[in-house]
């Protein structure tokens, strides 16, 4: 390596200022914004198996994630009541998690 000049900026020097502004930015990105995800169902807030596990579930995630997460629960088939479309809507981005039975959705 060639000795250092005075006067001259050194070109290792930029990526280690970079580095050092983006540690310094780290404790502000853990403090963001909590993400909220779509999570779809066709059956209904009524069903056992919706009030009973997928919400109770949902919550539970949200506190394990210190509040990083957030669900928004679309049930009863707001966003697609077809049950054969469910897996398509969510490959789709309709939603980002889909509670839905995996044999009307043979071979995917």
């Amino acid at each position: 390596m060639p000795p250092e000049r005075p006067g001259r900026p050194v070109p290792h020097a930029v990526p280690r200022v970079l580095l050092a502004v983006l540690l310094a930015l780290l404790p502000a990105l853990a403090v963001a914004a909590p993400r909220t995800l779509r999570v779809m169902t066709i059956a209904s807030e009524r069903v056992v198996h919706v009030g009973g596990v997928l919400r109770p579930w949902l919550k539970t995630l949200e506190r394990r994630s210190g509040g990083g997460l957030r669900f928004r629960l679309f049930a009863g088939g707001m966003l697609g009541r077809d049950p054969g479309q469910q897996h398509w809507l969510v490959r789709q981005g309709v939603a980002d998690i889909g509670w839905f039975t995996l044999a009307w959705e043979r071979g995917r």
